[in-house]
């Protein structure tokens, strides 16, 4: 009879922050989309609420996951939306919305269960 097999505790954590970071980024990209046309009250930017998602991954499965989730979810999103690689979201919006919600994950960490 075959016995289950147990990964060793780094590579099964591992696993965890992968899988929960590309549902996240997969949520993000999805919820940031629907709303990319969708004009910024104050005439520049987009109104996306879908910066829940990553938050709240950020949240629940640590900093590092609401930081990746949030920098592929926002380049992958604004590449869909123009339509190739888009080289000012890869400049800009990737590492701030990597460093809001790490540090955002970073602040809250252990505080929620």
């Amino acid at each position: 009879m075959l016995k289950p097999c147990r990964l060793p505790a780094p590579v099964r954590e591992r696993s965890k922050v992968v899988a929960f970071t590309s549902l996240g980024a997969a949520l993000y990209v999805v919820g940031a989309y629907a709303t990319s046309y969708v004009q910024s009250p104050w005439g520049m930017g987009q109104f996306r609420p879908a910066v829940i998602i990553p938050s709240v991954f950020a949240v629940l499965f640590g900093p590092l996951v609401g930081g990746l989730s949030a920098a592929l979810g926002t380049l992958v999103a604004d590449s869909l939306k123009h339509v190739t690689l888009y080289i000012p979201s890869l400049v800009a919006a990737v590492p701030s919305n990597f460093a809001a919600f790490y540090l955002l994950g970073k602040l809250l960490e252990g505080r929620f269960r």
